[in-house]
């Protein structure tokens, strides 16, 4: 299994994508769900566009797997990472 990010430069924005992704047949072959697809534009601490490095993390209690990234803000007034 593995959290991470990539980024999709192709248009007139940069988009971040965070996955998570695993595997049942040792790396074979994969399913990879795409948990969320940011831009960064519109956050007031990242006025570049681009982002990289944040934290991704990952977990486990028995047979529950927990992720933890940095991503858009929620709920919050003025939106951040």
């Amino acid at each position: 299994m593995c959290f991470f990010i990539d980024y999709d430069d192709a248009g007139s924005v940069t988009l971040f994508r965070h996955h998570f992704a695993h595997s049942f047949d040792h790396g074979s072959s994969w399913d990879d769900d795409v948990l969320q697809t940011m831009n960064p534009g519109p956050l007031s601490n990242a006025s570049s566009g681009f982002l990289w490095g944040d934290y991704e993390g990952l977990t486990a209690t028995k047979n529950t797997f927990y992720g933890v990234f940095t991503g858009e803000s929620s709920g919050r007034t003025t939106l951040q990472t």
